[in-house]
């Protein structure tokens, strides 16, 4: 059996979590980049830069995604590899990863998840295919119940959050324990 090597290779982290607040308060950004970085010493690359931000990753409208994938595609190619902790922490959109992905796999960059260990050949492809249409629709229910529970919250007379509409104001309700 052949392994394949990274050694050398040139690598962009990007790491993602959903909102600003994550992005704050959470260990979830420095967890998936020191994970990167472990990835990227056992297999002998080579750190570039790391990317990362709060964001849906249902589109690309994210300012680090746009910025890293133009530093990739740029003539200077930078880059060999752009390293995430899982796809969908790039991409939560299948139809979006599929073009990502071959316009970077024609300036011979790869997409590798460090969780998630696919090989470089067509049933790999296959499989990261089918992974990405999977991430859709588990962004696609998760965003259902997120909506009906917001509902649900709004119906009960409480606030979901950010801030409350002019001459409105919100305070805290003491809980009764049952």
């Amino acid at each position: 059996m052949v392994t394949e090597t990274f050694a050398g290779k040139r690598v962009f982290v990007y790491a993602r979590v959903s909102t600003t607040r994550q992005e704050k308060n959470d260990l979830s950004l420095p967890d998936q980049i020191a994970i990167a970085e472990r990835w990227i010493e056992d297999h002998g690359a080579q750190a570039v830069r790391v990317f990362s931000e709060a964001g849906s990753a249902t589109d690309d409208h994210r300012r680090a995604f746009r910025e890293m994938i133009a530093l990739a595609e740029s003539d200077e190619h930078p880059v060999d590899i752009i390293l995430a902790h899982s796809l969908s922490r790039l991409f939560r959109n299948a139809l979006d990863f599929m073009q990502y992905r071959e316009r970077l796999r024609r300036k011979k960059i790869r997409i590798i998840s460090v969780t998630q260990n696919f090989g470089d050949d067509p049933a790999s492809d296959l499989a990261v295919s089918m992974l990405a249409i999977f991430d859709e629709y588990h962004s696609a229910e998760n965003a259902k119940h997120v909506r009906r529970t917001m509902v649900a919250n709004a119906v009960n007379g409480f606030w979901n959050g950010q801030t409350p509409p002019i001459g409105f104001r919100t305070y805290a309700v003491p809980q009764a324990r049952g």
